[in-house]
């Protein structure tokens, strides 16, 4: 926000009392925007790992992020949307019925670039009796 209030000619007195009043108020909350932006992604089929690395694009502190992790863990583990069956269902539905090694691999790249470790992919897909393909 500072940065953004520079850029529009703001004078640095004026940005730090805003900033300083919105604080303030509980109007700025890295921590709060920081969960939100995860939880958005995670929805999306990231991985928690993928999640905090796009995350970090925020500007927000490591702490922030520390916490934002430690979060999302507790709430994986809680919540039933992101056991690896959750995971064969996001697979099942990336595939729709296409088996072939081809499409796959397009999913797997996917997944892999969301943050998905390797593991827990070659778990999914032989849950739903798919093989890992060649290369």
């Amino acid at each position: 926000l500072e940065r953004k209030l520079k850029l529009r000619k703001f004078e640095a007195s004026e940005i730090q009392a805003t900033l300083r009043q919105l604080e303030s108020l509980g109007y700025l909350d890295d921590e709060r925007v920081a969960n939100a932006r995860v939880r958005s992604y995670l929805r999306k089929g990231y991985s928690i790992s993928g999640a905090i690395q796009k995350a970090r694009t925020l500007g927000v502190s490591d702490e922030v992020l520390k916490k934002t992790r430690t979060a999302a863990r507790l709430a994986e583990s809680k919540d039933a949307d992101s056991t690896p069956e959750a995971l064969m269902q996001f697979l099942n539905q990336k595939l729709r019925r296409k088996t072939d090694d081809r499409s796959v691999t397009r999913v797997r790249r996917y997944y892999r670039a969301r943050g998905h470790r390797v593991p827990e992919l070659k778990r999914a897909l032989e849950g739903l009796n798919l093989k890992w393909p060649k290369k």
